[in-house]
């Protein structure tokens, strides 16, 4: 990740929980997805890609009794605050301080997450990184990949980033956060189409993926192995 990206991320730590509500709409919504399409699987292992402050990754021991997630963050001060958040999870969660490019897995996983990532990555690095996914899940295991996403029409891209843009501001997002945040996703970000994502998916050896949730610039899609 550029330094760049892992400082914008840094500063997010603080007040994470409303900064992220304002930047993205329906974000519990989009969540709760997440959350339902882990179930489906019933995973024992889960792992959970760019796990930021570890938000979700508590929710879905909450929610999936008997899981275990083995979370991947590359940023100190998120995964610092991910520990904090998850103190009471005990042995149920393991945190691994690196990039998820460069993590090597010790066994197989019942089921993966990743929750506005992956568009990080270059895709001379994804390709082989959703490669690598299918091989780390076990035969039926799921991928919920939650993610920035554009459109191919330039004009509904444009409308939905004003339209994110003017949802910021109303929410109280600070002016400054709100130009880094959109300065950011024009210039280093490389999120794809849903087709796109699909078609990713297809070569990275998927049997199925399917688009299950969207909104302005965010999808959901459910891959299985």
């Amino acid at each position: 990740m550029k330094r760049a990206t892992k400082d914008f991320y840094a500063d997010l730590t603080r007040d994470y929980s409303t900064k992220i509500r304002q930047l993205v709409p329906r974000y519990d919504e989009m969540v709760e997805c997440i959350l339902e399409l882990l179930e489906l699987c019933s995973p024992r292992t889960v792992l959970d890609i760019g796990a930021g402050i570890g938000n979700v990754s508590a929710l879905v021991l909450c929610r999936i009794p008997g899981s275990r997630v083995t979370a991947v963050e590359p940023s100190d001060e998120m995964i610092a605050e991910a520990r904090r958040l998850n103190d009471c999870s005990g042995d149920r969660i393991e945190f691994v301080h690196k990039d998820i490019l460069d993590f090597v897995p010790d066994g197989g996983f019942d089921a993966i997450f990743s929750n506005l990532v992956v568009h990080n990555i270059p895709l001379d690095e994804r390709r082989p990184l959703l490669g690598r996914l299918c091989e780390w899940l076990e035969p039926g295991g799921c991928f919920v990949w939650s993610d920035l996403i554009c459109h191919a029409d330039e004009r509904v891209q444009a409308h939905f980033v004003e339209y994110r843009k003017a949802f910021a501001l109303a929410a109280g997002c600070p002016s400054e956060l709100v130009q880094q945040n959109f300065e950011k996703e024009a210039r280093a970000d490389r999120p794809l189409t849903i087709e796109q994502m699909l078609e990713e998916g297809r070569r990275a050896g998927f049997g199925q993926a399917t688009p299950v949730w969207t909104h302005d610039t965010f999808a959901i899609l459910w891959l299985r192995r």
